[in-house]
């Protein structure tokens, strides 16, 4: 099946017992991605397009990290810009450990403005991280 080439099932500890989870995780870089500039630091303004994008992957039900080299007060000011356009993540530079003990963040999707030459295919991402849950509800009724 064409949308199972991009799943893949976890397993995970939960506290005193093993489950199966299958949430996917979605990673958004800040500078560039959410914002209209990569410029580190600067006030780039909130990209319009990345913010309705945004509230549409976050109506599937995923679990969204917000994942930024931005720390102490500019990290603080990302989030309250983020808070004033009414968005908010499930985590911030973490995962909570659901999935890694390290520090590197572990996600099923990355979404990044380094990885795609300075251009987020915004609607082409909507659809892939779609074609995962699929696959995910998939494999959870196989189980």
């Amino acid at each position: 099946m064409k949308a199972c080439i991009w799943c893949i099932a976890w397993k995970v500890l939960s506290v005193g017992m093993v489950e199966f989870d299958y949430s996917v995780i979605v990673a958004f870089d800040f500078d560039g991605t959410l914002t209209d500039s990569d410029e580190f630091g600067r006030e780039a303004c909130l990209s319009k397009k990345a913010m309705k994008y945004l509230r549409k992957i976050q109506s599937l039900d995923v679990i969204t990290v917000l994942w930024t080299c931005r720390h102490g007060s500019s990290l603080e000011s990302c989030l309250e810009r983020l808070r004033k356009a009414g968005i908010s993540f499930d985590y911030v530079n973490e995962d909570n450990g659901r999935r890694n003990s390290g520090r590197k963040i572990n996600a099923d999707v990355y979404i990044d403005d380094k990885a795609n030459d300075g251009k987020i295919r915004w609607r082409k991402t909507y659809k892939r991280i779609k074609e995962i849950i699929k696959c995910r509800k998939l494999q959870m009724k196989k189980k």
